[in-house]
């Protein structure tokens, strides 16, 4: 009975969750083109609209990405 069912990509998009992602930057976002969802901080894909690609989110019928903290550098050096 399953297989004979169609198949959406919609079925598959996932929905920006209700809490920040691990390392992702926290609100308030200060940098340009960023937008504060659920506490995180995200960048919309202008070009891309839904179904959103698997490492994008979907909010308000656009897609979106987490934006990520830099990693900090290294405070010492290797010998």
């Amino acid at each position: 009975p399953f297989r004979d069912a169609p198949i959406s990509a919609e079925a598959f998009a996932l929905e920006v969750p209700e809490q920040p992602l691990p390392g992702q930057r926290l609100a308030p976002c200060p940098r340009s083109g960023e937008v504060e969802i659920n506490g995180g901080c995200w960048v919309r894909q202008a070009n891309i609209s839904p179904p959103c690609d698997h490492e994008e989110y979907e909010w308000r019928g656009a897609c979106y990405r987490p934006a990520l903290k830099r990693p900090r550098p290294p405070t010492t050096k290797k010998p």
